[in-house]
């Protein structure tokens, strides 16, 4: 009996897991640069991605941002919103917090090209570098011909 009682006190105060927190910024642009011949299939990759996250990728639905066809100053924003929810989340005690970028679309070695503007890969990285989550991923699926 004394044994029984040990081993339940012992397993009761074992260290809390860590919640994990997912947010993702889906982005896909079939037209780039106004010079660029439009794409197909990006807009439907990135929302094919989003879906796969929401399914099997543990991303709630309120943390998971699908921009198709926007520029550059809406991806920014979006970006800067989803970081402020981010330092939400991360203040939360025991949370982790994972932060996944996807694009799809026209870019070349110093930007993403994004309805006729651009956004600088060194502004993408700020922004995704300079989020607080404990995890970061960027995933750039981009050419720079039709």
């Amino acid at each position: 009996m004394g044994f029984c009682a040990v081993a339940l006190c012992w397993l009761s105060v074992g260290p809390v897991a860590a919640r994990v927190e997912r947010f993702a910024v889906i982005i896909g642009n079939n037209r780039g640069a106004d010079s660029e011949i439009e794409l197909r299939y990006a807009e439907n990759d990135a929302a094919r991605v989003h879906d796969v996250l929401l399914q099997i990728g543990e991303i709630s639905p309120l943390n998971a941002v699908l921009l198709r066809g926007r520029d550059a100053n809406f991806v920014r924003s979006a970006l800067l919103s989803v970081n402020e929810r981010i330092r939400a989340a991360v203040a939360t005690p025991d949370t982790q917090v994972v932060l996944i970028v996807y694009f799809s679309g026209h870019a070349d070695n110093r930007a993403l090209h994004l309805q006729g503007s651009e956004l600088p890969l060194d502004e993408l990285r700020q922004l995704a570098s300079g989020s607080a989550a404990n995890f970061r991923l960027v995933i750039l699926d981009a050419c720079r011909s039709g």
